[in-house]
């Protein structure tokens, strides 16, 4: 997944939630529409910036654009890991700390993919 700047603000996440959860792409108008409290033009830049950050792709259609993420939302997390890790020298140090803060549920969900991880 090509990114330039992987730092998301609460309305380019907000905004990439609405993609990530529709089955096809969306114009500005459509990702607005969940926003009644921002001016279409704010989307229309967030929309642009996220593209910019390589997070979505664009096509146009008649005369408007409409766009789709670059990647699903768990490869976005994915990647953000793989930043953290590639970060830092002490890795163990992160990952200790990344597992002391999880709940049980997430350390069992954990324990079953280190299981099924291919060696």
């Amino acid at each position: 997944m090509a990114r330039r700047d992987s730092s998301l603000g609460n309305l380019e996440r907000a905004t990439m939630n609405i993609f990530w959860d529709s089955d096809a792409p969306l114009t500005v108008r459509d990702v607005a529409a969940h926003f009644p409290d921002h001016a279409y033009t704010t989307i229309l830049t967030v929309c642009d910036r996220l593209l910019r950050k390589g997070m979505l792709t664009r096509e146009l259609e008649g005369r408007s654009h409409r766009y789709r993420p670059v990647a699903n939302r768990d490869a976005y997390v994915s990647a953000l890991i793989d930043e953290a890790l590639s970060s830092i020298d002490d890795r163990e140090s992160l990952l200790m700390g990344f597992v002391a803060r999880m709940s049980d549920t997430d350390a069992d969900a954990l324990r079953r993919a280190l299981r099924r991880r291919p060696k």
